[in-house]
């Protein structure tokens, strides 16, 4: 093998580590908890919209409740966002691209704006937009 296939070969392998650890690192690692009473949110319709037994509590604020959950129909690499806001669901739903450090789902009520994203989102730049984040993956405004 001359120099520049051994450089091809090295270069492939390196470019298969990096894809490798992009898409084994979740993307909302609060989905791959045990479920609590407090996923549950009795209250709330959302059948058909997202599969229940995915749902997670994210944080609570100013009498709204925020829940991550993966889609009913089972989408890969689709993400919802849940708002319990006086029982009632507000549901935005959204694909994500694993690894990509971007909001994945946009929700505006006539109360709040919030985003869903990913572990490792750097919520600074929209802090100081007047953002705040309750969760690593929740930032509202």
């Amino acid at each position: 093998m001359n120099g520049r296939g051994l450089v091809r070969a090295v270069g492939a392998l390196a470019l298969v580590g990096v894809l490798t650890g992009c898409s084994t690192t979740p993307a909302f690692s609060v989905l791959q908890n045990a479920p609590v009473d407090k996923d549950q949110p009795a209250s709330l319709n959302t059948e058909g919209v997202v599969a229940r037994e995915t749902i997670r509590f994210l944080a609570e604020e100013d009498g709204r409740s925020y829940y991550v959950a993966r889609p009913a129909d089972g989408l890969e690499r689709t993400i919802c966002l849940i708002i319990d806001q006086d029982g009632q669901a507000v549901i935005g739903c959204g694909g994500y691209i694993e690894g990509a450090l971007t909001p994945a789902v946009g929700v505006t009520t006539p109360d709040v704006e919030v985003l869903l994203a990913p572990d490792g989102y750097d919520v600074e730049e929209y802090a100081e937009l007047g953002w705040t984040s309750l969760h690593p993956n929740l930032i509202l405004r």
